[in-house]
């Protein structure tokens, strides 16, 4: 399983990708406006930049929504507003755009120790 975890960072290290996305799924509302309704959806993964969700609206590229959502292991709760940066089929990829600098700190630890946790060698 280690291999397999090393040659997944390689593969993420050869597609130039900036931060580790993290595969997770829980619970993320999302809304598009002051006056909208709220919208459940889930997570797909998260980085230190964003993440990507499973919705049931569809969201247009460049659509800010305002988001929130709990990990496991973090005590705050997360709440940024997020443009889209693309989306299909049913899938979304979420920019933060304003993000409390205390949780975008809390977010890049709980990632590390997440991240930490994959590389590890299983004994």
């Amino acid at each position: 399983m280690y291999r397999t975890l090393q040659a997944a960072y390689g593969m993420i290290l050869h597609e130039r990708r900036r931060y580790f996305r993290c595969p997770i799924v829980v619970p993320v509302t999302l809304q598009k406006g002051a006056e909208s309704e709220k919208t459940s959806a889930h997570s797909v993964n998260i980085s230190q930049n964003g993440l990507a969700v499973s919705t049931p609206v569809p969201l247009g590229p460049g659509t800010s929504v305002a988001v929130q959502f709990k990990l496991p292991q973090l005590a705050p709760t997360i709440a940024a507003e997020a443009a889209v940066r693309w989306y299909r089929d049913g899938k979304a990829g979420l920019l933060f755009l304003s993000l409390d600098p205390s949780l975008r700190s809390e977010l890049s630890e709980w990632l590390s120790r997440r991240m930490e946790a994959f590389l590890r060698p299983v004994q």
